[in-house]
């Protein structure tokens, strides 16, 4: 499909499990601190931006530990959120 289809579907996937976090965040509010996952989101933005500039996959592929760690990170803050 190609290096276009990849970026979109990159995308959609990032920002489905983003979308995703905030309506289960809104629906069960309790706090304003279950939203401290937001803090990855700049990262997100980040990769997103360098992955649709490079166009060496090689270059890409130093993305990949960044997305890892970055997706780690939302995670953690999302259960701690979810915990505090």
């Amino acid at each position: 499909f190609g290096k276009s289809f990849g970026i979109k579907y990159h995308r959609f996937l990032v920002f489905g499990g983003l979308f995703s976090a905030i309506i289960y965040c809104a629906i069960n509010y309790q706090s304003i601190r279950q939203f401290i996952f937001l803090l990855a989101v700049p990262l997100l933005f980040q990769i997103g931006k360098g992955i649709k500039v490079e166009d060496e996959p090689k270059k890409i592929d130093t993305f990949l530990k960044k997305m890892a760690l970055t997706s780690l990170l939302f995670s953690v803050l999302f259960g701690l959120g979810l915990v505090i």
